[in-house]
């Protein structure tokens, strides 16, 4: 995965954790794990040093699986400690779930530090505000 981001230099980082999408309702194998936090934390920082934009995703919250966003909180704090880009995602495949819990994420967002986050425009990414 290392490789991977140094090599091709991802715009965006999309899904990062996606395999603890269902962590809240099946018995938890990644969150309580902390090799996994190890893991995912290293991935992390190889990522942001690439300066890549990570998605953050309510699709899962929207679908039931979850009731919070991915990456998960303690991955949230890492990427505004290292002052990383996000952007906001519902990864919906209707328009009825096109903002689907995107009040909760910006809670959620501010209570970590955040305070803006990125969209892609055609002068590349450019912040808006929470």
């Amino acid at each position: 995965f290392c490789d991977y981001i140094r090599q091709r230099k991802p715009d965006i980082i999309g899904h990062f954790d996606i395999i603890t999408k269902y962590e809240e309702v099946t018995p938890s194998r990644f969150l309580s794990n902390p090799q996994y936090h190890k893991m995912a934390e290293e991935f992390l920082l190889e990522a942001i040093k690439a300066g890549c934009v990570f998605e953050v995703n309510t699709g899962a919250m929207s679908r039931g699986y979850r009731t919070s966003c991915y990456p998960a909180v303690n991955l949230l704090h890492i990427l505004k400690k290292e002052n990383a880009r996000i952007i906001l995602s519902s990864d919906c495949h209707n328009t009825q779930a096109l903002d689907a819990y995107f009040a909760e994420t910006k809670d959620i967002l501010r209570d970590v530090g955040f305070t803006h986050t990125y969209t892609l425009t055609d002068n590349g990414f450019v912040p808006i505000a929470l």
